[in-house]
């Protein structure tokens, strides 16, 4: 009765526990798109709506913790040392301190980078966690095609459109391979298939390009060598094809696209000739790789971009901002672990459902740090590299476990 009575709890706690982390991703997904729509009235419930969600959240972690439930050492460490990092640079330079204040005290910080990597800690059911967030991400896309119907987006809404669908999308085309219902896969192919052309017509660059690299990673990661070569057969057949129908597709997609109020940015760009401008970063380029030949051993400190730029903004690229913040050395071994830790859970990991958890996170963040955003802000980058660690030490658990049996057995 007693064990029966125990064993109720604790399923009791772990429903608790997943529905709140589900809460709390369906609520960071779809109330940054929402926003859009009724900007005055959803602005006002968002703080009180995430103020409940983020209560359920940490009190859901502390049943987990209190159920005798281990956090991963090195996800704790790994968000500790991304907050020493901004504080340290405090002490590097006082002209960095209104940055790393503007980083550190946000709402976006504490929301979607520090609370997002948290719900991650007791990660224990990835299988559980990705058909959860197969649904938020058919959730979150639909709202996006919601707002385009609807007319809510300005020509300033292509990042948002672009970077809030791509992490979706690239969860959702994974699902073509993840997932075993046959259904689902369609849905998932259909859905993957229908955003692509949403996100390049109505997102940004980087995130079109995104979506192209995402899709290279994925194959090489879920299909066998020789569909692989098919399907670059495939694509060079289809570049050829566009190449050589170039100007009949321009004229279609100018027809079909900008004969109304011209959403399309990227079709704009391209039929002005001006889809490979440079968008003011060069100059920021140059300004991080002077200050690195200047500072190449120790760098500037956190938030150190923002100051060596003349338009004091970010690097616009993940290995400049870590040399120029960190130097060479330090911001090159930073660079090189998340290398390693990407390794391994897309080529070495056997667990199809914690490489399928970490792929989207981890791909998307990567991709779209090497040409905009930065990494003090990544919640993506910061949750794949939580989610690393909560792989390796349900790995050693497993280990000790079997290792314990085999002792067992042989004392028997």
């Amino acid at each position: 009765m007693y064990f029966s009575t125990a064993h109720s709890l604790w399923d009791r706690k772990n429903v608790i526990y997943n529905g709140a982390v589900f809460i709390y991703l369906l609520h960071m997904a779809l109330m940054a798109n929402l926003t859009w729509f009724y900007p005055g009235l959803l602005m006002r419930f968002r703080m009180p709506s995430f103020v409940f969600v983020a209560a359920f959240l940490l009190f859901a972690l502390l049943l987990r913790a209190a159920d005798g439930h281990r956090f991963p050492t090195g996800a704790v460490v790994s968000i500790l040392t991304l907050l020493a990092m901004l504080l340290l640079g405090f002490l590097h330079s006082q002209a960095n301190a209104p940055y790393i204040k503007n980083v550190l005290f946000s709402g976006y910080f504490i929301k979607y980078v520090i609370l997002f990597a948290v719900a991650f800690l007791f990660e224990d059911d990835p299988d559980r966690r990705v058909r959860q967030l197969t649904v938020i991400a058919m959730l979150s896309l639909l709202t996006y095609q919601l707002g385009a119907w609807l007319s809510v987006y300005d020509d300033s809404s292509y990042m948002d459109i672009g970077y809030g669908c791509a992490p979706w999308w690239i969860l959702l085309t994974q699902g073509i391979f993840y997932h075993k219902n046959r259904i689902v896969k369609l849905l998932c192919a259909v859905t993957s298939l229908y955003f692509a052309v949403f996100i390049a017509l109505y997102g940004n660059r980087g995130a079109l390009l995104l979506i192209v690299l995402a899709t290279i990673i994925l194959l090489a990661t879920y299909l066998p060598s020789r569909y692989i070569i098919a399907f670059g057969g495939l694509a060079l057949v289809g570049v050829i094809v566009l190449a050589l129908c170039w100007e009949q597709i321009l004229l279609l997609a100018e027809k079909s696209f900008l004969a109304g109020d011209g959403v399309s940015r990227n079709l704009r760009l391209l039929l002005s000739g001006q889809l490979m401008y440079d968008s003011g970063r060069f100059p920021i380029y140059r300004a991080c790789l002077n200050s690195i030949a200047e500072h190449p051993f120790l760098g500037v400190g956190a938030c150190g971009d923002r100051v060596v730029t003349v338009s004091h903004d970010y690097a616009h690229n993940i290995i400049l901002e870590l040399c120029v913040e960190y130097g060479v050395i330090i911001g090159g071994l930073i660079y090189l672990f998340l290398l390693y830790i990407g390794f391994r859970m897309l080529f070495k990991c056997k667990d199809r459902a914690w490489r399928a958890l970490f792929l989207p996170f981890y791909v998307f963040s990567m991709v779209e740090l090497f040409f905009s955003g930065t990494f003090l802000q990544s919640g993506h980058l910061l949750v794949s590299v939580v989610i690393y660690f909560a792989y390796s030490a349900c790995n050693q658990r497993k280990g000790n476990f079997k290792e314990a049996n085999i002792e067992l057995a042989s004392k028997t």
